[in-house]
């Protein structure tokens, strides 16, 4: 599906989208989210549906959250949503490459080393499998996302901050976004030495 042949919300729908009418925001959601998401699976066949419907989902949120940030005279709907679904998508590809990449590495790796490694190879390391999904059910929400863009050394303040804006308000953006990501790193530092994982410079970058 090509993106004219969406079938977009009308003018008055959107204007009303832009003002963050429920109603409308609801409208255009129903309207919009299957479409998008049959297009995303079409478009990145190799990835597991319960992720693309994730990313979309997400997507929508944060326009849904933040919706003055669009400006329909400057694009469609479903082109600026796309835009967050492709930037969104190209994490995770990223995210699952390096996962990939770890469990081929570490798997002869002796225990002993990891005490040693970097403080990146440790950042890399905490995403295998069966730790990062111990991690993840421990977060909430915002810290959750947080994670998932320090692993990808997203050095971008306005990402985080995109973060905190979807779970609260944020006065104070360099400082909040400094706390956000120690609270972040604490959190996950004690998790991995209560699962046995024991290193003084867990995400200390």
């Amino acid at each position: 599906m090509h993106e004219s042949s969406f079938q977009q919300p009308t003018p008055e729908q959107l204007v009303a989208f832009v003002q963050g009418e429920p109603v409308a925001i609801d409208e255009v959601v129903h309207l919009l989210l299957p479409q998008l998401y049959r297009w995303t699976i079409r478009q990145y066949p190799n990835f597991p549906r319960d992720e693309v419907q994730s990313v979309v989902n997400e997507s929508f949120a944060e326009i849904c959250r933040n919706p003055t940030r669009y400006n329909p005279q400057q694009a469609k709907l479903t082109t600026y949503i796309i835009k967050l679904i492709n930037w969104r998508m190209a994490a995770l590809n990223q995210a699952i490459k390096k996962i990939t990449k770890t469990a081929e590495e570490q798997e002869n790796c002796p225990q002993d080393a990891y005490n040693q490694s970097s403080t990146t190879e440790i950042e890399t390391y905490i995403i295998q499998k069966h730790f990062f999904s111990k991690v993840m059910e421990r977060l909430d929400g915002a810290e959750k996302e947080g994670l998932k863009l320090m692993l990808q050394e997203e050095s971008d303040q306005d990402a985080y901050v995109a973060i905190l804006t979807r779970y609260g308000s944020v006065m104070n953006p360099a400082g909040e976004v400094k706390n956000f990501k120690e609270r972040v790193k604490r959190k996950v530092k004690t998790i991995a030495l209560e699962l046995g994982y024991v290193s003084d410079d867990l995400l200390e970058k």
